[in-house]
């Protein structure tokens, strides 16, 4: 029986100890604390327990009794939750720092991408050449810096996961269009599938980030050859493919990783950069399946699987904005 907690800058009257309540009421008193002032006159917390001892008859004969002086353990606590609010804190303005430089970042990237892109058509091809590979360089610099802007999005203690109907074949065709001039400009064949309409019950926001890092880590460290991105129906559940021809993962590296979902210690190397640590973080907010599959010098496939698609034939999915 766990009795009220007890508080009082007095002594407490022995009427009210656990031992003296086992013995008068014959109850059991198990982890019960209570504050009290003690005699050097510290404020100390107390835990003690009453067991008490009976005849044959029932009759209570003693009791036994524990006590445990809990102060130390409740000041750790309390400093512990202290502190974790404090770096919960210092995260999230972090968090917002960093979204907020990502953001000013991007807006001179645009402009020059843009005015570089004005002027391509009436350059001479000699002079195209290393335009058109300026502005792949400024492309893949702003994929960085909305990949910075992603993490640190989930850094956010406002981050949440809003569920609602969400076609997949639409953010295939999103990604696709975004990701089709950095393609070209890397001089990689891009090919898209979606066969049909799968309409899922997710967040659009996150699904849209989760396969656009994917295709755009992809393209990045893809040297030569393809990126492929497919929408296919696998035992009922709908699943979204990123396959590419690029350098691969060591074996069990990215075993490694999915198994255990932390990338706390990853240190990025080639082909393992900021990109695909915010794609397992987004995995796993999403609570979607992730897999991957990869041979070093031929590519990487990365499999997410979704849940069944929405019942609700009703149901519209939302038009997307991001």
């Amino acid at each position: 029986m766990l009795l009220p907690r007890l508080e009082s800058r007095h002594r407490h009257p022995v009427s009210e100890w656990s031992c003296a309540r086992a013995v008068r009421d014959g109850i059991t008193v198990l982890d019960e604390e209570i504050d009290i002032l003690a005699f050097d006159g510290t404020r100390r917390t107390i835990r003690h327990s009453a067991i008490p001892l009976r005849s044959r008859d029932g009759t209570v004969l003693g009791t036994i009794a524990v006590n445990h002086d809990i102060t130390g353990e409740k000041a750790g606590k309390r400093a512990l939750a202290d502190a974790l609010r404090c770096a919960e804190d210092a995260n999230a303005t972090r968090a917002q720092l960093v979204a907020a430089m990502a953001h000013d970042l991007l807006q001179p990237l645009l402009g020059a991408r843009l005015n570089l892109s004005l002027v391509l058509s009436d350059l001479p091809e000699k002079l195209a050449a290393p335009v058109r590979t300026a502005i792949g360089s400024l492309l893949s610099a702003e994929q960085m810096v909305e990949i910075l802007m992603d993490d640190a999005s989930l850094d956010s203690t406002t981050a949440k996961v809003r569920p609602a109907p969400v076609d997949l074949a639409e953010i295939i065709a999103h990604v696709c269009d975004e990701a089709e001039a950095v393609a070209a400009v890397r001089g990689l064949r891009l090919r898209c599938r979606a066969p049909r309409s799968v309409v899922v019950d997710t967040d659009q926001v996150l699904v849209l980030r989760l396969v656009r890092n994917l295709v755009s880590n992809a393209i990045r460290y893809t040297q030569r050859g393809t990126v492929m991105i497919f929408l296919r129906i696998r035992a009922g559940r709908p699943v979204v493919e990123v396959w590419d021809t690029g350098p691969g993962f060591q074996p069990g590296q990215l075993e490694r990783y999915l198994a255990d979902g932390d990338t706390s210690s990853w240190t990025p190397a080639r082909g393992m950069g900021i990109g695909l640590r915010t794609v397992f973080r987004l995995a796993r907010a999403l609570s979607v399946e992730l897999d991957a599959r990869s041979i070093p010098g031929k590519g990487t496939r990365f499999h997410i699987t979704f849940p069944h698609p929405a019942d609700d034939a009703g149901s519209q999915p939302a038009r997307l904005s991001a």
